[in-house]
């Protein structure tokens, strides 16, 4: 979903060679679209169910929690549309659909890279929320929306060229469904390469710079934990004054030990998910750039290898916006409880 279209690229049809929009790879690209496709519909259902839990909680809730909620939710329902609704469209021949789709195509591919490129930074604006550095603000609700408004305002503004270098061609002598195809407009080699250095910068921050920032963060975050845990073992000689019972100690310090266990856990698995894609979209980009020939065969056509990969690095984003609702289930009491209250579980024990 976020390969990088070649400038150079131009389309050439003639009548000896007719490059129609034909899938060369059907059966791989299928088995990634249906599985894809079975991800991006539970992280859809998963992230509206967190929009609603946060949207109605009676604690005070970030609104950088709702947000990234949203373009969870927003990214999923994007791969649905741009690849199962498509090819739904082309296996059944639904023409209106085909034709709505492939007009829309690029819309909807810089719609995708707004969205995955704000999904990082507010991942960082929610773990600094919890670090309390906004707490400076007078009115600290006005500022997280502002931030969260700034960050919209500064992924389209990088985005939105990309749309003035993307295209929709009809492809003439081939059958409807295979007619349309997106390709780079043909632009002035100073243009190209303002895109390409552009772009490169805009790489780095997405790739390193934003995953730099949130690991620094969550190990702050663990760090501030750990202390917390360790206070709190320490003052446990002077727990007779409030604490009755030795039970009620104990309870006490397993939910201290849990809330730090739970704390590195989440940690662990937000960065793990975030490093995983980041690595795949990396080394896409790299090719892309610099070895762009290897991924095309003779007839223009991309190899198995980069179908594939690309895919790969497709479903892992899928799969990194679907599992918060999981990872907060499993890791934050509070949201646990405020999902088993939604859903009808009560208080009963699920993991």
């Amino acid at each position: 979903m976020d390969a990088l279209i070649d400038n150079s690229t131009t389309l050439s049809v003639s009548a000896e060679a007719v490059l129609c929009d034909q899938e060369p790879h059907p059966l791989i690209r299928s088995i990634f679209i249906s599985c894809g496709t079975v991800v991006a519909i539970v992280g859809c259902f998963a992230n509206l169910l967190l929009v609603y839990v946060f949207s109605s909680s009676t604690r005070r809730v970030s609104p950088f929690q709702i947000y990234l909620s949203t373009l969870d939710f927003l990214f999923c329902l994007l791969f649905i549309i741009c690849f199962a609704a498509l090819r739904f469209s082309q296996m059944f021949h639904i023409e209106w659909l085909y034709i709505f789709l492939k007009n829309n195509s690029v819309s909807l591919y810089i719609l995708s890279r707004i969205v995955q490129l704000e999904i990082p930074y507010v991942l960082i604006a929610n773990t600094a929320d919890r670090l309390k550095f906004f707490d400076f603000a007078r009115n600290r609700r006005m500022f997280q929306i502002g931030v969260i408004i700034a960050t919209q305002l500064v992924a389209t503004f990088v985005r939105v060229p990309g749309y003035f270098a993307m295209e929709v061609t009809d492809i003439p002598g081939c059958e409807l469904f295979t007619s349309k195809i997106l390709t780079a407009v043909e632009l002035s080699e100073e243009l190209i390469d303002v895109y390409v250095c552009f772009d490169l910068v805009v790489q780095f921050f997405h790739l390193f710079v934003s995953f730099i920032i949130l690991c620094v963060l969550n190990v702050i975050v663990v760090m501030k934990l750990h202390s917390s845990h360790k206070r709190a073992a320490k003052g446990n000689t002077h727990m007779n004054i409030i604490y009755s019972k030795q039970e009620d100690r104990d309870e006490e310090q397993k939910k201290e030990q849990k809330r730090y266990r739970f704390a590195v856990h989440a940690t662990i698995w937000i960065i793990s998910s975030y490093l995983a894609c980041n690595s795949v979209n990396f080394i896409l980009y790299l090719i892309e750039m610099f070895d762009k020939s290897s991924i095309q065969d003779n007839v223009g056509n991309f190899n198995v290898w980069y179908v594939l990969f690309s895919d790969i690095g497709s479903i892992l984003f899928i799969l990194s916006s679907t599992i918060r609702l999981f990872i907060l289930y499993r890791y934050n009491l509070d949201v646990r409880e405020e999902i088993r209250a939604v859903v009808g579980l009560g208080s009963q024990k699920f993991w």
